[in-house]
């Protein structure tokens, strides 16, 4: 399993693990120079959202299974809870979704601890209906503040929560 590059012999996983380390640090320049961008365009005025049916579960999934050999990789663990009553397609920017997740989990990882949890909790909002309420009815463990209660009023849509068991 060694290749032969100018009479020099390396392991094919060396090479492997440079082209990783690249592709990671490229694509995270890239998420950062398009996050400023996106800032750019909101001080302007011209950030456009383009909301489309799309699957939420399947979304989430997506940016999951970017991030999961990170999370395992110090050990972690990443949960999803989605309540049962969510509808197979909702109207969302699916690229604009991505982007809010992938920082979410982003920021769970760099501040959660080594072997913690990160849990992504999803579920569907009526306005004017207790937030706490309609997780406890999804069985799912909200960790709303009292503080943020007033997000109940919110319009109808979906609610979706990253936790993880970091300092914050």
């Amino acid at each position: 399993d060694m290749i032969q590059n100018d009479h020099i012999k390396k392991p094919i996983k060396t090479y492997n693990e440079y082209g990783q380390l690249i592709f990671n640090s490229t694509s995270n320049m890239l998420e950062l120079i398009n996050d400023l961008l996106d800032a750019a365009k909101i001080e302007s005025g011209k950030f456009s959202i383009f909301p489309e049916p799309e699957d939420i579960k399947d979304t989430i999934n997506e940016v999951i299974k970017l991030l999961k050999p990170k999370v395992s990789g110090v050990g972690m663990k990443l949960n999803t809870v989605f309540a049962d009553n969510l509808p197979t397609t909702v109207l969302f920017d699916k690229t604009r979704i991505n982007q809010v997740v992938m920082n979410l989990l982003s920021n769970a990882i760099k501040f959660n601890k080594p072997e913690g949890t990160i849990q992504i909790q999803v579920l569907l909002h009526h306005s004017g209906t207790s937030i706490s309420e309609e997780a406890k009815n999804s069985k799912i463990p909200w960790l709303l503040k009292k503080e943020d209660q007033h997000i109940s009023s919110q319009p109808d849509g979906l609610v979706v929560a990253v936790t993880d068991t970091g300092i914050g």
